[in-house]
């Protein structure tokens, strides 16, 4: 049995130059992982404003971010539109 802070974090979803030796994973394999594991799934790689969207209808729990929050011109202004649009999407509970 998991304990409740196991997760287990899935990509690079995103080709992305801060992990050049990931293996990109598709949301169709994303969402592989996400049925096949009985832990939650999270994305990361690649992950920001204009790409979270990948995540939706995966199956994932949440995401990983780190250049998208310390990158980012407004921390404060992007990290909310994170939280936001994650919040509007069909992740797993």
């Amino acid at each position: 049995m998991y304990k409740r802070q196991d997760a287990l974090g899935v990509g690079a979803l995103i080709p992305t130059p801060t992990k050049p030796d990931a293996v990109d994973v598709t949301p169709e394999e994303l969402s592989r992982i996400c049925r096949a594991v009985e832990i939650p799934v999270v994305g990361i790689g690649g992950l920001h404003l204009s790409t979270i969207d990948i995540l939706d209808g995966t199956g994932a729990a949440g995401a990983a971010v780190v250049s998208a929050i310390f990158a980012a011109e407004d921390i404060e202004r992007d990290t909310r539109g994170l939280a936001d649009k994650l919040s509007r999407m069909a992740l797993a509970r």
